[in-house]
């Protein structure tokens, strides 16, 4: 079988694939002496280069990544190119005109093949799969998916985003809007076996991790890590949130309703 994790940056889809790889489940080849510091985020480097394809400029990452120095290191300890896409604006229209094109497919079904090849249970986990999945669903055989989600207030938390930082707070507001909203369409749309997780539910009790066992027919081993935890309280939507609503592909309040909807 295989295994497609969605979620955006910070939520959770780093756990997620780490407990399916420690459980037998491939995700891809990593260097087991790096933790999550050093980018140790269990991606799968031929999945992650082809979602980097697809978005090939239909991304704005941040004017301080653009401007970066021309010294500083283009890809971290794990090999994983630098970047700020959690933080980029994406051009949402003219990708799914290049996802609605029939030579979008090809290369993606060559990673597909040269994975299946290997034989045995296999996945791939990239936030950027919220966005590209419309492809990879053309060439993917059965497979099943794990979404997993965190509130807008903890992610915004998580990247150190409020009044203090206004132009990072709009920018990882519009990124958590446009990959949920994107998520939520694919499971919406979904003609496959799937599992919703909060991952606030999923490190706070056991009753997610033995859901997400049971979807994986396999038992798993606990790794998580309550130090890694770092924003437990749950601040909600901020109310500030209201006034970017016309330039937000979808309404943020409204959006966490429907996707606890969905996790439930």
């Amino acid at each position: 079988m295989i295994y497609v994790v969605l979620g955006m940056h910070k939520s959770g889809t780093t756990l997620i694939a780490r407990l399916l790889h420690e459980a037998g489940i491939s995700m891809g080849e990593f260097d087991e002496r790096l933790g999550y510091a050093e980018g140790q985020v269990f991606e799968r480097r031929a999945t992650q280069e082809a979602n980097r394809a697809l978005l090939h400029r239909l991304q704005l990452p941040p004017l301080g990544y653009l401007l970066r120095r021309p010294h500083q290191p283009r890809v971290d300890a794990a090999g994983h190119v630098q970047n700020r896409d959690s933080q980029a604006y994406v051009r949402i229209r003219a990708l799914d005109r290049r996802l609605a094109r029939a030579a979008v497919a090809e290369p993606l079904a060559r990673v597909v093949a040269s994975c299946d090849a290997s034989g045995g249970d296999w996945g791939f986990k990239d936030p950027r799969s919220c966005l590209t999945y419309a492809a990879w669903r053309r060439v993917l055989p059965e497979h099943r998916i794990i979404a997993v989600t965190r509130g807008l207030g903890q992610i915004l938390e998580r990247t150190r985003s409020g009044p203090r930082h206004p132009l990072r707070a709009v920018r990882v507001t519009h990124a958590w809007t446009t990959y949920n909203w994107m998520l939520l369409r694919h499971l919406e749309s979904c003609d496959r076996p799937f599992l919703a997780l909060s991952y606030e539910r999923l490190m706070e009790s056991d009753e997610s991790l033995e859901r997400l066992a049971d979807f994986v027919g396999r038992p798993l081993p606990d790794v998580r890590k309550t130090s890694l935890y770092h924003a437990r309280r749950d601040p909600g939507v901020p109310a500030w949130t209201r006034a970017l609503r016309p330039v937000l592909p979808f309404d943020p309040a409204t959006l966490e309703k429907r996707l606890r909807e969905v996790v439930s």
